[in-house]
């Protein structure tokens, strides 16, 4: 019996093209020095539980659940922001306390992920713990000159990089499908798509199977190695909606 976990993000006007490996990455949520959940925020449907605490991965970096980071704004899209406050600068993320289980996992992003500053990361992912993790990640991972601005992880090792150029009009959707087989490995497929082709394909078997029933969704947006944007601005990632369709 075959079980699926698919994962879809779909950016707006955006399209992509692949290209060869490039730096590691990582967006799991450890290294914690201090973290008190205070916040949570209903968005898409779902409460979701907003990141607070200081000195934590990924980064490392402070993550704060205030307003000032995380925000819904009047058209009902969610706001995660990168900024410097009182000399410090304050990552945003945001996760769901419940794992949803086998299903269609699709992020709608507005923000132009392929523009971002290169110390930045734009992440929406599936975490079990650090050696079970699917990651669709927008980075140039601190180099500017970096051919590759985008990747697909499977944690802790295999990764696809390809490169995201934008064309107006289109819609791009990132699908990650995760089968179970009884009696066999699990394996997933990870699809690039952009309208209704399917322009790169990549499937790996899981050395160490991930359960549905324990990763749960996270979104973030934060400073690789901790360091600031190169042009000290702030920088917002923004999601339309998120949703999710049982298998």
């Amino acid at each position: 019996m075959k079980r699926a976990l698919i994962i879809m993000v779909a950016l707006l006007l955006a399209a992509c093209s692949s290209s060869a490996p490039g730096t590691p990455s990582s967006s799991e949520p450890t290294a914690t020095t201090s973290q008190a959940i205070t916040t949570t925020l209903n968005w898409s449907g779902y409460a979701w539980t907003v990141k607070q605490c200081t000195g934590c991965g990924p980064g490392p970096n402070n993550f704060d659940s205030s307003s000032n980071t995380v925000w819904i704004d009047s058209t009902g899209s969610l706001n995660l922001q990168v900024h410097k406050s009182g000399g410090h600068w304050y990552c945003g993320e945001v996760w769901l306390p419940t794992a949803l289980g086998h299903g269609t996992y699709e992020f709608f992003i507005k923000t132009r992920t392929d523009i971002i500053n290169q110390n930045l990361v734009n992440a929406g992912f599936l975490y079990q713990d650090d050696t079970h993790e699917l990651d669709v990640e927008w980075s140039r991972w601190g180099n500017a000159s970096n051919p590759n601005n985008g990747d697909f992880a499977i944690q802790p090792s295999p990764v696809l990089y390809w490169h995201q150029d934008i064309a107006s009009g289109n819609w791009q959707k990132d699908r990650i499908i995760w089968t179970a087989t009884d009696g066999g490995p699990d394996q997933v497929e990870f699809q690039i798509e952009t309208n209704s082709v399917i322009v790169q394909d990549w499937v790996q078997t899981l050395t160490t199977p991930i359960d549905p029933t324990l990763a749960l969704v996270h979104i973030n947006n934060w400073m690789y190695q901790g360091k600031p944007p190169t042009n000290g601005a702030s920088e917002v990632m923004t999601l339309v909606s998120f949703t999710f369709t049982p298998q």
